[in-house]
């Protein structure tokens, strides 16, 4: 990962090219079908540990439009970093924030995000001392 970057070194996406090197997954959890969008740079390479970013989205948004709103991904390619974009649980759209609202449903947030950590970290080369969450409401 390069020691040095200004803003205004990094390209950042207008909405009309998303990264094509994002993809969709998903998988049950708690008895919910949960997903996301993974953006891996060209540059990962299983030998060398990378951070995680994990973007979530606000109230009613998805990965997809977090991911173009962000430009998470043009950061990652040239940064080197993985970023994933989790859904929140499609019926309600919106995160589980610890005020108990969706645990009638069955949502645990949490957990979803952790299994989801695992997963990740089963597949790549995490930096378990560098994942990373940001977001906005």
């Amino acid at each position: 990962m390069p020691d040095k970057y200004q803003l205004n070194d990094i390209p950042i996406n207008t909405g009309s090219d998303v990264a094509l090197s994002s993809s969709m997954g998903g998988f049950t959890w708690d008895g919910l079908a949960r997903r996301y969008l993974l953006h891996a740079p060209d540059s990962y390479s299983a030998a060398t540990p990378v951070p995680l970013v994990i973007g979530r989205h606000g109230g009613r948004g998805d990965g997809r439009a977090f991911e173009t709103m962000s430009s998470l991904s043009s950061y990652s390619d040239v940064l080197g970093f993985i970023v994933v974009y989790p859904d929140a649980y499609e019926l309600v759209r919106a995160w589980e924030d610890g005020r108990g609202l969706f645990v009638p449903l069955g949502i645990n947030d949490v957990s979803f995000l952790k299994e989801l950590i695992r997963r990740i970290r089963l597949k790549y080369n995490i930096d378990a001392d560098r994942i990373y969450m940001t977001g906005f409401s």
